[in-house]
């Protein structure tokens, strides 16, 4: 993290379809606190702000909640947090990823960690904000994907950013390009250099709620349910077909894929930007394409939507891999996303 990187080293995945084990939040939050010691004394510095891509805005919070320090001056030692797309209400791509791979006997701790059951979990218990002001940009450039039909920058749905935070922002940006700098220009300086103000009544009230600085209202009673035995406490499914792969260097595989009747269908996977896939009926009609080389390739969850009713048949799925070396695809299907 930083231009220091040897001062602290969080792990949460290299790139897409590399599923090498990561760090925890809290081991994440720990090499933090490494590189913000660092960071106080090489600039000789009281307080310092956090700007978080994605996961890092879920590492900072549970930092600042469990290991911040609060000076002698009254003041919090983070001055500011700003996230940029930060999944603060989870992704369901997580959850259509995650579970095949543990299935599969491989497991990582930070995929695992954005599932949503998981991120509700996490904001019910990571309430103390201590009096440092948060921001949040979010992307929404993408049509539906991974079972959540609004718009989204290809990992975290607009509303899942957004969370309880009243300084939010939104704009057309895909998630690994909302670290640009016309990106810091517009939204990350303006608040490092004057800060959005306070906080405001809602946010406050957020704080006050189990989840808060924090969870919604709704995340609480579905929380009070499950405590009283009322509602499913399971987590979320792996999809309807799921499937994890290896492809040989040139290889291509061809996967049936059975499809029940349904209002729409998706497939959601994460393979190396190397890799193609196809979608064709079961009269062999393309219904999509992910491609190699294209700009959709490189997102960490790749997907192919078919957004209209379809009938009960198999379908095929070609995988292609144009690398020299083997790739995995971690892949599961969707349907009836509301």
């Amino acid at each position: 993290m930083g231009e220091k990187p040897e001062h602290g080293r969080m792990r949460t995945g290299d790139e897409p379809g590399n599923f090498a084990p990561t760090n925890t939040i809290d081991e994440n939050a720990a090499q933090l606190s490494r590189y913000v010691e660092y960071a106080q004394t090489d600039r000789n510095a009281w307080h310092v702000d956090i700007v978080a891509h994605s996961m890092g805005g879920l590492i900072s919070r549970r930092y600042i909640h469990a290991a911040m320090p609060i000076y002698p001056d009254g003041k919090p030692q983070v001055g500011h947090l700003v996230m940029l797309g930060t999944p603060n209400r989870g992704s369901s791509c997580a959850d259509l990823i995650s579970i095949p791979l543990e299935l599969a006997g491989k497991s990582m701790d930070a995929l695992r960690e954005l599932r949503p059951v998981s991120v509700l979990r996490f904001n019910q218990v990571n309430v103390n904000r201590k009096g440092v002001p948060f921001s949040i940009l979010a992307g929404n450039p993408l049509p539906p994907v991974c079972r959540m039909l609004a718009m989204n920058d290809g990992v975290v749905a607009e509303p899942s950013a957004i969370w309880t935070i009243e300084d939010h922002a939104v704009e057309r940006t895909i998630h690994t390009s909302l670290t640009g700098a016309a990106q810091f220009s517009s939204f990350v300086k303006p608040r490092l250099a004057i800060g959005p103000g306070k906080q405001g009544a809602q946010d406050k009230l957020a704080a006050l709620l189990p989840g808060g600085g924090g969870g919604r209202l709704f995340e609480f009673a579905r929380a009070c349910l499950e405590f009283l035995g009322l509602a499913d406490p399971k987590d979320p499914d792996a999809g309807d077909f799921s499937k994890v792969a290896m492809l040989a260097p040139g290889q291509v595989m061809e996967i049936a894929i059975p499809v029940e009747d349904a209002r729409n269908f998706g497939v959601t996977f994460v393979a190396a930007n190397s890799v193609s896939v196809t979608l064709a009926d079961d009269k062999g009609a393309p219904l999509g394409s992910n491609l190699a080389g294209k700009p959709e390739a490189s997102q960490l969850f790749r997907g192919i939507l078919v957004d209209r009713a379809i009938a009960r048949a198999t379908w095929k799925l070609t995988l292609r891999n144009d690398d020299k070396v083997e790739r995995q695809v971690v892949l599961s299907t969707w349907s009836n996303a509301r």
